[in-house]
Parts: C-alpha cells; structure tokens; sequence
C-alpha cells in the first residue's frame, strides 16, 4: 500500500470515528448539546481537524 492509499484510509477513518462519536453523544446526551470540541476531544484530535471534514456539526448530523 502506497503513501497515497494509506492516506485517503487514515482520513476515512477519521470521518468514521467522527460521524459514530457525534451519533454516541446524541443519543447520550441529545443534539443540543453537541458540539464540534466535544467531538475532537472524545476521539483526540484537534479541532480543525473536524472542520477538514465537515463545515459545521450541522453537517455532522445530517450525514
């Protein structure tokens, strides 16, 4: 597996994590309290690396 391959892996992943974080909390703690730090914090990463993928928690939930 080339540099390339295991890139676009590494960033699907990180969308996962984050789309079935986002869907944890929901379901814990409701939409309202969301929020896109909560998110970076649970799974551990910053948080421009949530807006890499998405451009609100918004588009979060709708996905």
């Amino acid at each position: 597996m080339g540099i390339t391959e295991r890139r676009i892996r590494q960033k699907e992943e990180v969308r996962t994590a984050i789309l079935e974080t986002a869907w944890n909390m929901v379901e814990a703690e409701g939409w309202q309290s969301l929020s896109i730090r909560k998110i970076a914090d649970a799974i551990e990463y910053s948080v421009p690396v949530i807006y890499d993928h998405f451009k609100n928690k918004e588009a979060i939930l709708y996905e």
